[in-house]
């Protein structure tokens, strides 16, 4: 199975819709990819603003938002977000497919009798056997 197929697998096992627009689903992945955005900045001292941001998102404050945007537009922004996140991995000296296997196999690991537990904003919870990934062996 490649990324792609293993990640919409995943996200089905996480009860997301597909084929339908989601607007409280799509609000919190774009916290989701702002959250990550501000683990990045970390490295450089962080922004604790984007973290807000993402919470904000997470937490539904944007949803009404969500419903009147432009889809085709967060669409497109969204395909340049995973294109861009494989440059940086190819910046990175990584190997690119497999890190993103060893993702996978970290994320697989959050399965808890083939579903995924989630908070309240709908983030999926690090069930007590959740082995973080390691990518030390992906990095020339």
């Amino acid at each position: 199975m490649d990324f792609v197929e293993r990640v919409l697998a995943w996200n089905r096992a996480a009860g997301n819709t597909e084929g339908e627009f989601n607007p409280r689903q799509a609000a919190l992945y774009v916290g989701l990819i702002l959250e990550e955005v501000a683990e990045m900045l970390e490295e450089f001292r962080g922004d604790i603003y984007v973290r807000q941001l993402a919470e904000r998102f997470k937490r539904g404050e944007f949803d009404e938002a969500m419903a009147e945007s432009d889809r085709a537009h967060l669409a497109d922004a969204g395909c340049d977000i995973a294109v861009v996140a494989v440059g940086l991995l190819m910046s990175l000296g990584a190997d690119v497919q497999g890190a993103l296997r060893e993702v996978c196999d970290s994320n697989d690991s959050k399965l808890v009798d083939g579903r995924l537990l989630k908070d309240g904003n709908g983030k999926v919870i690090k069930p007590a056997g959740y082995r973080q990934p390691n990518l030390e062996g992906f990095l020339s």
